[in-house]
């Protein structure tokens, strides 16, 4: 198990892939846990790392971290247009992904905001969510209560989809479950858990994703987003993202000079 802390997510992203040993198993690792204490917050340094890290993957032919955060949440959309812009997410934004590249399961993003139940008819998790964690806001405040993952009825979020998911061993989702707490003094908490991540090509564009989607959150509820939590219960370090081993340690190296101050 590998836990790991920072007060950024690029502290936090650095803290965690430093121990993941490259040459160990070839760099996977099992159960990484990984605490952000201040998501959204970004500092000269942190906005370097991400740089940094944005021009390997770019160098490599790797999709930059705005696309990766964005596929679990399009902040850009939510700036323009509120939550209103989101919902209409499926026919947008998602609709020009699907024409482009064939998404086969689609995004994080599409499988917030829309669902069909068993009957075929269409809801919105997201909005969903939303209202019934307003509606408890104005009422009596249960803290522990609203998980999104496969196994919560049509009115919770849920990622893992298993009619479609289950029959697929690649190419499907690898951000299974997430759940959003009360904490105190009007925060909100956020755990996300994936099954599997890369944390050379995706993890810090997914912590960047995942704050957006925390901000989003606590902004429609009045509150204040607090730590965010991603465990990985299996991790890669997958140096071929951005060219090999040597590469990667070059870039890792870099952050940690920058963050060094």
């Amino acid at each position: 198990m590998i836990i790991a802390r920072g007060k950024t997510r690029a502290e936090a992203w650095l803290n965690a892939i430093s121990q993941i040993d490259p040459k160990d198993d070839d760099g996977r690792a099992y159960n990484v846990i990984v605490e952000i204490e201040q998501p959204s917050l970004a500092t000269a340094e942190s906005r370097e790392v991400e740089r940094l890290v944005d021009s390997a993957l770019v160098a490599s032919g790797q999709q930059p971290l705005i696309t990766v955060a964005e596929t679990i949440f399009p902040m850009t959309e939510y700036r323009q247009g509120g939550m209103r812009r989101v919902y209409e997410y499926p026919e947008t934004i998602y609709k020009n992904i699907k024409a482009a590249n064939g998404n086969s399961w689609g995004t994080y993003a599409l499988r917030l905001v829309q669902r069909f139940d068993s009957k075929g008819e269409p809801f919105n998790p997201l909005e969903a969510m939303l209202k019934k964690m307003g509606e408890q806001l104005q009422g009596n405040r249960k803290r522990c209560f609203y998980e999104l993952d496969a196994t919560m009825p049509v009115a919770e979020l849920k990622l893992y989809e298993a009619e479609k998911d289950r029959r697929k061993s690649v190419g499907t989702q690898c951000l299974s479950h997430l759940s959003f707490k009360f904490g105190k003094d009007d925060t909100l908490y956020l755990t996300a858990m994936y099954r599997s991540q890369h944390f050379v090509e995706k993890a810090l564009g997914n912590y960047r994703g995942l704050a957006a989607l925390q901000a989003a959150v606590a902004n429609e509820l009045g509150l204040k987003p607090g730590p965010l939590v991603v465990h990985a219960t299996y991790a890669t370090y997958d140096a071929e993202a951005v060219g090999g081993r040597e590469q990667a340690g070059v870039l890792v190296d870099s952050a940690r000079k920058v963050l060094a101050g």
